[in-house]
Formats: structure tokens, C-alpha cells, sequence
């Protein structure tokens, strides 16, 4: 194990990585088609855990898919259960008809026995994010719901969701006044009432994006990608969705303390040297009594790499502590972390891209984020293995999916469970 101050002054390296978790079930296939089945992005979850320990997952299957273009996109959304935290599963379930254009980047969020499915498609024309809720640890749905309010021939894209109790919180990116804000929308009542539409990024005339959700009691936290600080070799600003130039945004954070009904200021949680901006991307966050993680990628080195950046005090300005670096290799592409805490145990995993393939790792901490593990390799056979998605049992079982590809060279969603330790 490693301390917070030693990982920041350190660099782990990924040559020789141990293989998986001793009491790790072997990687299990939730996916056998004859088309493409893939996990999306990693600012929300593609898995979730109920309070009984159920197992759900959500996935897009298609002919074509892109996460990064919507408009390339051909998919279906489905859904997979296991009621007895991943030892037999169900059959998937479709929560789209049939695979249509522009559809893409399901999540899904659990609380009590309620869970959520969230996806963007097409709705009159234009792209919106829909809401599907089963009340019963989902065994039943009931009929996916509208959740963003853009106005017509403004594009909604990227959902991710959160549920506390009978509550859930959605956010996403659209550009409405010009440039891409952060949106949130949330229910009181497992997504019978909804409250107006908030917008949680300031309108500053340049890109926030790649949104994270969390919740704890009345707290919203929400972190997001964002391109204000973007500056060309003259410094002068710029949106690089607008005008196609390398983007260089860092991460942001945001706090409601009362349902989301106000907000606090913003905070930057990433910083590049003066006149020496670099790409920091896609945070994927986590809240448990408090302790708030967020995970997140940055290439601040040249190389892409794993960070971890941890408040003690429940995300409130001035408590955030310095980011630790937990992946890190020349030349070595470490991408998409997913973070997840339960019982003071944090869990990230993420991929790592080499000239042959690409493998997914994992990352534990015992102490809340004091100390961490080396990376482990959970996919040492792995052809490509990527978009890895977390989350944890109240038992403390660590649940894991990605997409890899299977003997044939489809991509197929796959499953681990790692037993706690």
C-alpha cells in the first residue's frame, strides 16, 4: 500500500502488473450477439447495486456504435439483473424498441429497491435523455419517462444519474445558450414529480461537459469537464467544440446542500501551469457519509494518466485535498476511470491502452482513500478490454463491468465480481 503523499510524489508503474484479486470469480460473458455490445464513457455507471445486493447493468447493442458521435450511432439500450449479487443473472431485457439512430450512453443508479435506467435518443426531432424506473429491484419497469426540458433543435446528450432513497438526480450537457452547460433535473418520488430544469455550470460562452452525478441525503454533488480555461498559443479563449482545436479543459465541482433547489460556488479542482494548459477529462464520482472521490484522467505529464482527488468534508470549498495519481506509464495511455466507495473501502478502475491491447485495472483502498493498492490487472488475457464501469455491494463485494471482444472480434459486455477483502 501506498499513502496519499507518497502517490503524489510517485510514479506507479503498470510494467508486470498483478493479476486479479485473489477470490476473484472468473470474468463472466453478459453478452453473446452477433452484433456489438459496448459500455459507454465512465462520467456515469453502466452498474449498479441495490440495498438487497441485486446486480443491474445497462448496455447499447447494435449494428454501429460510437460513444463519442451520436449521430454515428445505430443502438438498442438493454438490461441485465442479478438478484443474488451476480452469482445467476436474467435474461436482458430491451429498454428500446429496436436499434435506432442517435440512441447511446445508457447509465444506471440504484437506491432501496428502486432503480434507473437513463439513455439519450431521439424525441421530435431532437436529441433528449429518458428515464426508465423499476420499483421493485427490477423486476417490473415502468414506461421510460422525458427528463430534459431543451428547447426544440438543441441537442441533449451524455446523461448520468444518481438515486438516494426515493430520490434521483439526473444531469446532462446541452447547449442551449450557445455553448454546453451542465444541466440537473431531479425527483422527490422515484421519477413520478420532477423539479424544474437547474443549470449547475456558469454560462461563461465555452463547453462544460461529461457531467457525474452523486447524492447523499440532501447533497448533490456533480463534477464536469470544462473548457473555460482553454486558451490558444496567443491565450486567447476558446470552445474547442467550435472551432476543432485540441481541448484542454479542467475539472470542475459543484455542490447543492438543499435538493438542488441553490448552489454553492464553483470549485476547480485541477490546475495546469501557467501558459501550459493540458487536457483533463471525465470525472467519475462518489459519495459515502462525507467523504467525496472524485477520479478522473489528465495529461498533464505528456501522458495520459489515473488521478484520484478526495474531500473529508463532504465537498465544501477548501476541503479538497491534493490529487493522488494512481496509473501511470510512459507512453501508456491510462484512461476512463470508474470510482465507488462503500464501508470506507474505495474501489477505481479503469483501462490501460498498449500498442497490443488494452486491459482494465483496478485500485483499492482499505482506509477511505489513505492508502492504495498497486494496480491489479483484471483482464490479463484480454484482447480489448475497455470502458470499465464500478460499483459495490453492502457486503462489500466490488462489482465490474466492461466490453471486450470475443473469439469471433464482437465486442461483448463482461462481468467480475471480486469478493471483499
Amino acid at each position: 500500500m501506498r499513502t496519499r503523499a507518497t502517490l503524489a510524489r510517485s510514479l506507479v508503474l503498470a510494467v508486470g502488473l498483478p493479476a486479479a484479486t485473489s477470490g476473484a470469480l472468473q470474468a463472466q460473458p453478459l453478452t453473446e450477439g452477433d452484433v456489438p455490445s459496448r459500455l459507454q464513457f465512465n462520467f456515469g455507471r453502466a452498474v449498479a447495486v441495490d440495498a438487497a445486493g441485486g446486480v443491474h447493468v445497462a448496455w447499447l447493442s447494435g449494428p454501429t456504435l460510437d460513444p463519442a458521435n451520436p449521430g454515428a450511432t445505430l443502438g438498442q439500450v438493454f438490461y441485465r439483473r442479478s438478484p443474488d449479487g451476480g452469482a445467476h443473472w436474467e435474461a436482458p431485457r430491451p429498454m428500446t424498441p429496436t436499434p435506432f439512430p442517435f440512441t447511446g450512453h445508457p447509465k444506471v443508479a440504484a437506491a432501496g429497491l428502486h432503480v434507473y435506467v437513463v439513455w439519450h435518443g431521439v424525441s421530435e426531432g431532437t436529441l433528449r435523455v429518458f428515464l426508465a424506473h423499476s420499483p421493485d429491484a427490477g423486476a417490473h419497469w415502468e414506461e421510460p419517462r422525458l427528463v430534459s426540458d431543451n428547447p426544440g433543435g438543441v441537442g441533449t446528450a451524455w446523461p448520468s444519474v444518481a438515486a438516494w432513497g426515493d430520490e434521483v438526480h439526473v444531469v446532462w450537457g446541452d447547449g442551449r445558450t450557445g455553448a454546453a452547460e451542465i444541466y440537473l433535473r431531479s425527483s422527490p418520488n422515484g421519477g413520478h414529480g420532477w423539479t424544474p430544469v437547474r443549470r449547475v455550470s456558469c454560462d461563461d460562452g465555452r463547453s462544460s461537459w461529461t457531467p457525474s452525478v452523486a447524492a447523499e441525503g440532501a447533497t448533490v454533488h456533480v463534477a464536469w469537464s470544462d473548457e473555460r480555461h482553454n486558451t490558444d498559443s496567443d491565450g486567447r479563449p476558446y470552445d474547442c467544440g467550435r472551432t476543432g482545436q485540441e481541448c484542454r479543459e479542467e475539472e470542475y465541482y459543484r455542490r447543492s446542500t438543499d435538493f438542488g433547489q441553490t448552489w454553492e460556488d464553483e470549485v476547480r479542482l485541477t490546475a495546469d501551469p501557467p501558459g501550459d494548459p493540458r487536457p483533463s477529462w471525465a470525472p467519475s464520482i462518489a459519495v459515502e457519509k462525507g467523504r467525496v472521490h472524485i477520479a478522473f484522467f489528465d495529461r498533464r505529464t505528456g501522458d495520459w494518466q489515473v488521478y484520484d482527488k478526495r474531500s473529508r468534508g463532504d465537498g465544501a470549498a477548501g476541503t479538497w485535498e491534493a490529487e493522488v495519481r494512481l496509473a501511470a506509464h510512459p507512453g501508456v495511455t491510462f484512461a476512463r476511470p470508474s470510482v465507488a466507495i462503500r464501508g470506507g473501502r474505495v474501489h477505481v478502475v479503469f483501462w490501460g491502452e498498449w500498442p497490443q491491447a488494452a486491459h482494465v485495472y483496478h485500485v483499492f483502498s482499505p482506509d477511505g482513500g489513505d492508502h492504495f493498492s498497486p494496480p491489479a490487472d483484471l483482464t490479463p488475457g484480454g484482447r480489448r478490454a475497455l470502458h470499465p464501469s464500478m460499483a459495490t455491494s453492502p457486503d462489500g463485494t466490488a462489482h465490474v463491468v466492461w466490453y471486450d471482444q470475443d473469439r469471433r472480434g464482437i465486442d461483448q459486455v463482461f462481468y467480475l465480481r471480486l469478493h471483499p477483502r
